[in-house]
């Protein structure tokens, strides 16, 4: 059980990492934002 609940946990990490991601991609589209310039400062 302890393996399960290891596994869920990481794919629900992951699941809201990649979330985050096409957040802030939606958001970057819509303000026309070059990801360049971001990826710049980061």
């Amino acid at each position: 059980m302890d393996f399960v609940e290891k596994v869920f946990n990481w794919m629900l990490v992951i699941g809201l990492v990649l979330l985050a991601g096409r957040i802030m991609t939606a958001v970057f589209l819509f303000l026309d934002v070059p990801f360049t310039i971001f990826f710049g400062y980061v």
